[in-house]
C-alpha cells in the first residue's frame, strides 16, 4: 500500500475539519506513520466513534485495514476493507482496498473469493503500478490449487511488470514442484544475484532444501557459504542445510564447524555421525544416547541404531528391528548382526541375517541398504562357503558377479568359482576363472593362490614345465589377508 499517498490526502482533507477534529486526526494519522500501530487503531477507532459520518471516515477505515493487514489479522482486516469495496470508497485508495481485500482473503484461506476480487483488479486497474502484486496472488493460488500452467502464466505477467524477489521466490517454488531443473536454476540465479531480503534468504534456502533431497550437493556448494548472515531468521536452518550436506560428501571437520553452532536434534544427530566417522566413538555415543528418548521418532529410531552400532550391542539392534520393522536401516542392522555373527565364525547365523538384509533391503530399499548391498551380496555367498554350503555359495557368487561385474569383491568371487569348480572336478571351468583373477585383477590378494591351482591342475595332466611356472608365480604372489575388514 501507498501508505505517504493516503497519509497526505487524509491531512488536506484535514484542513477542511473543524479544529478539534483536526487535531485528534493529525494525531491518530502520526501514530500511523511512525507504525505506532496499537495506539493508531486507538485513537483512529476513537475519531471514528467521536467524529460519526466524517469526511476522512473511508480513508480512516483503510487506515484501520492495513494496520490490521500489517499486524496479520486478516479477519479484522477483511471486514474493514470489504465495507470500503462494497461502498464508493475515495477514487485514489479504491484500487489498493480491493488489494487489501484480496490479500485479507488469501491469507484467510479464501481462495475462491480472493481470485474474483484479484481477476476483477487486473481488468478494472490493469495499469496500476500494483498490478503485478494481483498477478502474483493469483499465481500464489493456482500454485496452491496446483494448477502449474495457469500459476506459471500469472507469475510471468507479475514479473513482466516487476522484477521483486517475492515474485521470483514464488516462481521459483512452482519450478520445484514441477522438477524443471534447467529453469529452476535459472531462477535461482536471478534471486541471488538480488540485493539481500529475508525474502532471498528464504528462497534460497527453499533451493538448497530441494538441492540437498534431491543429491544436488555441488549446487548448495557453488553458491558460496556465507551467502545467508548470521542476522537472518534463515541462519540456522541455512547452516544445517551446509553442515548435512558436508556430512554426506564426507567432509566431517567442515560439517561440524556449521553443526556445532546448532541446538536443534537434528543438528546434534549429524553431528554424532560426524564424530563416529572421524573415529570419536565416544562423543558419538554420548550425544546419540541423549536422542534416543528423542520425541521425533524419526531421530530416535536412528539414534537407537547407530548407538547400537558402535556398541556393537546385538540384542539392541535386534529390538531395532523388532519395534521398527519398515525403518530404512533395518537391512542395515541385519547386515551388522550378520557381519557380528561372521566376525565370529559363526557362519549358519551369518548366512541367515545377511539373508534377512538382502530380503528386506529389496523390499524397503533406500540409501542406508545401498551402503551395504554389495558386501551383503558377497556375504551370503561367503557364508554358504564357510558353512560348507559349495552349491548354495557357487550360485550366490555368480549372482554376485552378475550384480557386480567390477565391484569391490569381483577378484574373490572369481577366484571362488574357479576353487568350488576345481574341488569339484570340473577344470575347465576352474581355469577360466583362475585366469580371469591373473588377467583381470593383476594386484587381488587372490592371485598368489590362483597360480597355485593353476599349477595343480597343470601338474595334475602331467604338465610339468607350466606347473612349475605357475608354482613359482605363486610364490611371488600376493597373498590373502583374511575374509574380514574394518
Amino acid at each position: 500500500m501507498k501508505k505517504i499517498i493516503i497519509i497526505s490526502l487524509i491531512l488536506v482533507f484535514a484542513v477542511m475539519l473543524v479544529a478539534d477534529q483536526r487535531e485528534d486526526l493529525q494525531f491518530a494519522v502520526g501514530l500511523y506513520r511512525d507504525k505506532n500501530y496499537e495506539l493508531a487503531k486507538v485513537e483512529l477507532n476513537k475519531f471514528l466513534t467521536n467524529h460519526p459520518q466524517s469526511k476522512v471516515e473511508a480513508d480512516i477505515k483503510f487506515l484501520l485495514g492495513n494496520i490490521y493487514l500489517a499486524e496479520e489479522d486478516y479477519k479484522n482486516a477483511e471486514k474493514y476493507f470489504n465495507e470500503l469495496y462494497a461502498t464508493s470508497s475515495h477514487p485514489a485508495i479504491r484500487a489498493e482496498v480491493a488489494l487489501g481485500l484480496g490479500q485479507s482473503r488469501y491469507s484467510l484461506n479464501k481462495y475462491k473469493q480472493a481470485r474474483t476480487v484479484f481477476k476483477k483488479f487486473v481488468s478494472d486497474y490493469s495499469d496500476n503500478q500494483l498490478a503485478w502484486k494481483a498477478y502474483y496472488y493469483l499465481g500464489k493460488i493456482d500454485f496452491i490449487q496446483n494448477n502449474f500452467d495457469s500459476a506459471l502464466s500469472n507469475l510471468e505477467n507479475a514479473l513482466s511488470l516487476d522484477h521483486r524477489t517475492i515474485i521470483l521466490s514464488a516462481l521459483l517454488e512452482l519450478r520445484i514442484a514441477q522438477n524443471k531443473l534447467v529453469d529452476l536454476d535459472g531462477v535461482a540465479d536471478d534471486i541471488i544475484q538480488k540485493p539481500d531480503s529475508e525474502n532471498k534468504f528464504r528462497a534460497i534456502l527453499l533451493y538448497h532444501n530441494y538441492n540437498l533431497s534431491y543429491g544436488r550437493k555441488d549446487k548448495i556448494f557453488s553458491v558460496g557459504f556465507d551467502i545467508i548472515p548470521p542476522t537472518s531468521q534463515y541462519y540456522n536452518k541455512y547452516n544445517l542445510i551446509l553442515g548435512t550436506a558436508f556430512y554426506e560428501v564426507g567432509r566431517f571437520d567442515e560439517a561440524l564447524d556449521r553443526l556445532k553452532k546448532l541446538d536443534s536434534e537434528k543438528a546434534q544427530y549429524y553431528s554424532a555421525l560426524c564424530y563416529y566417522e572421524l573415529h570419536n566413538e565416544k562423543k558419538a555415543k554420548n550425544i546419540l544416547n541423549k536422542l534416543v528418548i528423542s520425541t521425533d521418532e524419526q531421530i530416535s529410531s536412528n539414534s537407537i541404531f547407530y548407538f547400537a552400532k558402535i556398541d556393537d550391542n546385538i540384542e539392541m539392534l535386534q529390538k531395532f528391528i523388532d519395534d521398527n520393522p519398515d525403518h530404512n536401516f533395518v537391512p542395515v542392522a541385519y547386515y551388522q548382526i550378520g557381519y557380528n555373527s561372521f566376525k565370529n565364525n559363526d557362519f549358519k547365523n551369518s548366512l541367515s541375517f545377511f539373508t534377512n538384509a538382502r530380503n528386506s533391503g529389496n523390499a524397503i530399499g533406500g540409501e542406508a541398504y545401498q551402503s551395504v548391498k554389495e558386501r551383503t551380496f558377497y556375504l551370503i555367498a561367503e557364508s554358504n562357503f564357510l558353512f560348507n554350503k559349495k552349491a548354495d555359495a557357487l550360485k550366490a557368487y555368480e549372482l554376485y558377479l552378475s550384480i557386480f561385474s567390477q565391484g569391490e569383491f569381483a577378484d574373490e568371487a572369481n577366484f571362488k568359482i574357479g576353487l568350488i569348480n576345481f574341488q569339484n572336478g570340473k577344470h575347465g571351468i576352474s581355469v577360466s576363472y583362475f585366469n580371469k583373477v591373473r588377467d583381470q585383477f593383476t594386484n587381488s590378494e587372490k592371485m598368489g593362490m590362483s597360480n597355485y591351482y593353476l599349477g595343480e591342475i597343470h601338474f595334475e595332466k602331467g604338465e610339468y614345465s607350466e606347473a612349475l611356472e605357475y608354482y613359482q608365480d605363486a610364490l611371488g604372489g600376493v597373498c590373502d589377508v583374511g575374509f574380514t575388514w574394518e
